[in-house]
């Protein structure tokens, strides 16, 4: 996780995850990311102009939560 100080107050900053570090993250393969990646599954990604992918850890985190939301239920 990326710390910043600013003025002495610690802020996490928000981060574009490639595949692999949202992978690792998530404790998943990065086949099994690709499979719950929009449009194939829910969790919306950034497609960079190189054709590349990026993954907001707003995003993520929010997926995640809604996941297990689900899943107490």
């Amino acid at each position: 996780m990326l710390r910043l100080k600013i003025q002495d107050e610690p802020i996490v900053a928000s981060l574009l995850m490639t595949k692999k570090a949202t992978a690792y993250w998530l404790s998943m393969s990065e086949r099994t990311l690709q499979a719950f990646t929009h449009p194939r599954g829910d969790l919306h990604c950034v497609r960079l102009p190189g054709g590349g992918l990026r993954y907001r850890r707003s995003t993520v985190e929010a997926w995640a939560a809604a996941r297990e939301a689900a899943v107490e239920e």
